[in-house]
């Protein structure tokens, strides 16, 4: 038996008791196999060892439900038999999907070429995949992809109100039958539910023009909002006469208000993603802090040479704050925030040191969306979200809804703010950036009221 972990965050214990020894923990929808129960506890095998875990806190998986794995090693075997002892058929790379057909011992029984194979399961996060549910379209057409990920081809779209059925379920991405081939669609624009019934509406397939992303004629909002009042107020007009009809699409799937989507790009980057005093290049901000910490640290001599970050208030050492740097170390120290033109050269000269390492360090585009959550909005590589930001603003604008986890939405949802910019921004600066966002949204009320 299967349960997947219902709370936030769930204790694994040494012995089926509230004052046992608390050995872990697992996060909200973690699946784990289940050796039997004790009473109100599931005893499950953890770092080799038994561990028991609250069975209020976590729901035994239904026959509908199917699993799949996650290989979490950078090279994982696949062997003949369950043991480390029998043949090795092959093996698979990190982050490579599979399905589990069954379970025995601390092995898991996949198909490898067609053929039974074993693969160790501590080298494996199951993943959870509900089978034959059925599902409705929330948004006016919703892309159809042929792989799980927001820039694979598009094969077509999904008009509001249709049925499909979802075969599995990966992360936030649901694979359908789409022309009778496989295909997938995100899981935040379809309403799932059990009562729903098959639909034989015809599906809608791109013509030749069709891009990757949504159709430029579908940025510009049905009504613009005047120029007037305040500095905020008009920047809040601006960006909405850009991009309100994309934003209102995509807050009305996440049942969020467009002027909070507003009010974020607002507080970001004014509301631009490009900045056409620097040639139009991309918004972006080079965080020393960050340099520090994925080059620096192996880097020591180096670093200093060329970075400095940090700032003392209140005996408190900010981290944000205190950013110069120099190319040349006989150079006086130079300040850079704020001044397009010179984060490009900082970034430029960063990249020479270590490429990957410094598209993580710079925050992109008007959502200012940091490099290193590459993968939480879809992108295979820090380089190929680098590439598709700077090619056009509606990766932009895609990625900020992307990026949004389910504790920002529901902190936009309830309008409160500081909440999101703790998420978003970092707790840090929460007060500062929430304060700033309540504004440009207070603004943009007053504007549509």
């Amino acid at each position: 038996m299967r349960g997947k972990v219902t709370a936030n965050r769930l204790n694994i214990r040494s012995l089926p008791s509230l004052s046992a020894k608390k050995i872990g923990t697992l996060p909200k929808d973690t699946v784990v196999s289940i050796v039997m129960q004790h009473d109100a506890w599931f005893e499950i095998k953890y770092n080799e060892m038994s561990a028991f875990l609250s069975s209020e806190f976590v729901l035994p998986i239904e026959n509908t439900v199917s699993i799949q794995g996650k290989i979490t090693a950078s090279k994982l075997n696949v062997r003949s038999e369950p043991n480390l002892h029998s043949e090795i058929l092959g093996a698979l790379v990190w982050d490579s999907r599979v399905d589990i057909l069954d379970e025995n011992g601390e092995w898991l029984e996949i198909s490898f070429n067609e053929e039974s194979a074993f693969i160790h399961q501590d080298y494996v996060q199951l993943l959870e995949s509900r089978l034959d549910d059925m599902a409705v379209v929330s948004v006016d057409r919703l892309n159809v992809r042929a792989r799980p990920d927001a820039t694979s081809n598009l094969l077509g779209v999904l008009e509001r109100d249709m049925k499909v059925k979802v075969i599995s379920q990966t992360g936030k991405w649901c694979e359908i039958s789409f022309n009778d081939i496989p295909a997938f669609i995100h899981s935040d624009f379809i309403e799932r539910g059990e009562t729903a019934s098959s639909s034989s509406a015809q599906v809608v397939s791109p013509d030749d023009t069709q891009d990757k992303i949504v159709d430029q004629t579908e940025m510009v909002p049905d009504e613009k909002l005047p120029l007037v009042g305040s500095k905020i107020a008009k920047k809040v007009a601006r960006t909405w006469n850009k991009y309100g009809g994309l934003l209102e699409s995509l807050s009305g799937a996440h049942k969020i208000d467009p002027g909070a989507a507003v009010a974020v790009l607002c507080v970001e980057s004014s509301g631009k993603g490009f900045e056409p005093q620097n040639e139009n290049r991309m918004i972006i901000r080079f965080e020393n802090h960050l340099m520090w910490k994925y080059w620096g640290k192996k880097n020591t001599q180096k670093f200093h040479r060329h970075f400095q970050y940090g700032k003392r208030e209140n005996n408190k050492l900010k981290v944000w704050l205190g950013h110069t740097w120099r190319d040349d170390p006989t150079d006086s120290w130079s300040k850079f925030h704020g001044n397009q033109s010179k984060e490009w050269q900082v970034l430029d000269f960063a990249r020479k040191l270590s490429e990957t390492e410094a598209l993580y360090c710079i925050s992109m585009g008007a959502p200012q969306i940091m490099g290193f959550n590459y993968k939480a909005i879809g992108y295979d590589s820090v380089q190929e979200m680098f590439e598709k930001f700077n090619q056009d603003i509606r990766y932009h604008i895609q990625g900020l809804f992307e990026f949004f986890d389910k504790r920002m939405i529901k902190a936009l949802q309830n309008r409160d703010f500081v909440e999101f910019a703790g998420y978003y921004n970092g707790s840090g600066q929460k007060q500062k950036y929430g304060e700033w966002i309540q504004n440009h949204f207070d603004a943009f009320q007053e504007l549509t009221s």
